[in-house]
This record gives C-alpha cells, structure tokens and sequence, in this order.
C-alpha cells in the first residue's frame, strides 16, 4: 500500500477493501510512521475484511494485527528526542540500557 498524497484515511480504507477482494492472504506492514498513527485503522480493517496483518512495529500488533516482527517505535523515539538533546546540550549521548 502506497500513501503519498493526503487522505489517507480513505486511502487505506480502499486499499482494505481491494485486498480483500483480490482474497489477499496476508498484510505485511512497514515501520513506517504513518502507519504507527493509523494503527487502530488498519486493526480494525483488517479484522473487519478478515485479512490476517503482520506489522514491523508493536503498536500494530497491540491495535489488534495479529504479530509483529520488530520492535516498539516508542523507544527509538525517545532516543532521538535523547540525541537531539544532548547535541543542544553540547553533551555526548550514551545510550540508556534497556530493562529486560
């Protein structure tokens, strides 16, 4: 699914609709910011049309997509907003550790 142009509400609404008349076996969803916004779309979507959805991110998953394969894109959003900080800051960043 390509959405480069403004509307995408409609825009991932029909390209919904054409996977699943085309009886699309699956959707592969990319990290991609504007995805991770309209996570609760696609979710509802995709139960909806009865197309399973994998996501690069867990927020998809959590909206309700069947897996993801990756990680959060919360904790490489606040490592950025980190980075840039410390750049202002003139400070060297290192990275916080993760709690497992």
């Amino acid at each position: 699914m390509n959405c480069t142009s403004g509307g995408y509400r409609a825009i991932i609404d029909t390209a919904f609709a054409t996977l699943a008349e085309k009886r699309t076996s699956a959707v592969i969803v990319s990290a991609d910011p504007l995805y991770v916004t309209r996570a609760r779309q696609l979710a509802v979507l995709a139960a909806r049309h009865v197309v399973p959805m994998l996501s690069a991110v867990r927020e998809i998953t959590v909206a309700g997509g069947l897996l993801s394969y990756g990680n959060s894109a919360r904790p490489l959003r606040s490592s950025t907003t980190e980075v840039i900080q410390a750049i202002r800051r003139k400070h060297v960043w290192t990275p916080r550790t993760r709690k497992t």
